[in-house]
């Protein structure tokens, strides 16, 4: 080695403090830390990171920490953002049930009942509790309103039909009636509409007889005492499917059009007709 080798070398030694053992060390304190590492030590690291980037909290979980007013919200959101997707979740969705219709309407009622204003002598009637009252009402009238529709589709079972309207009906009846003649026409509207779907399924009804479908005399026996009911409950909102019952239905009980008062016939053909056997449509019970 030439001795200006040898200088360049002690130079280059004692600007790093020292031998070849100091030189590397400052080389190994000078290098990226990811260069250091070996690969296996690297790959771990990647893979670490990978996992921690795609790992997401599962949205069925999320979707199971929702009560159900979330969730509605939720997909009517997603429906209002994207309309397309409507017609894709009505055909996974299971069709209402009375059942479930029921258990709607009553969460629903209960809502109506809780939203009027305190008052110690009990609900009020007044403009105020009325527009305390109205929204929970309006969607009350409304969800039964569109369960109606459902309920009354020629694909039904009369006997489905009928049991949604007088469960709908008899929910009309409780609702209240207020100090102010007009707030009252939602309910009066409610009851005018009702009667058109009990005129729709009596006619539904007729049309599977002349197919060959055959009903028991208790069975429509029971359609017509509640229909009586709610004609007597509503002063004669319901005189109009009374008189298509009788027309299209009242010859299976010996109901027939005259001066007498329907009620009456139904109360004499219901005595008439209580041992009798209902025959009905196949696996479908009388209502009890």
């Amino acid at each position: 080695m030439s001795r200006g080798s040898k200088r360049r070398l002690s130079e280059d030694e004692e600007m790093y403090g020292g031998g070849d053992s100091d030189f590397h060390s400052y080389q190994s304190r000078t290098e990226p830390s990811d260069q250091r590492k070996s690969p296996f030590s690297r790959h771990a690291e990647i893979k670490r990171l990978k996992t921690g980037s795609q790992r997401r909290f599962p949205i069925s979980r999320l979707l199971a920490t929702m009560d159900k007013d979330k969730l509605v919200h939720l997909i009517n959101g997603l429906i209002d953002a994207h309309p397309f997707i409507q017609e894709d979740i009505a055909q996974i969705m299971p069709s209402p049930t009375l059942q479930t219709a029921s258990s709607t309407l009553a969460d629903l009622e209960k809502r109506m009942n809780l939203s009027y204003p305190y008052n110690k002598g009990g609900p009020g009637k007044d403009d105020y509790s009325f527009n305390r009252v109205r929204p929970a009402l309006m969607d009350l009238v409304t969800t039964l309103t569109d369960f109606a529709e459902h309920f009354t589709q020629p694909s039904e079972f009369p006997t489905t039909s009928f049991s949604y309207l007088h469960i709908a009906t008899c929910v009309i009846h409780r609702l209240p009636t207020w100090d102010t003649e007009s707030h009252n026409n939602i309910k009066r509207d409610a009851y005018v509409s009702l009667s058109g779907y009990w005129k729709r399924v009596i006619r539904q009804a007729s049309d599977k007889v002349g197919d060959g479908k055959i009903y028991g005399q208790q069975v429509v026996s029971e359609w017509a005492k509640n229909l009586a009911q709610h004609n007597t409950v509503t002063n004669g909102l319901f005189s109009s499917a009374i008189e298509e019952f009788t027309k299209q239905l009242g010859w299976i009980i010996g109901l027939h059009s005259g001066p007498e008062p329907f009620w009456r016939q139904i109360k004499d053909t219901s005595l008439a007709t209580a041992g009798s056997p209902a025959i009905g449509y196949v696996g479908v019970r009388p209502w009890e």
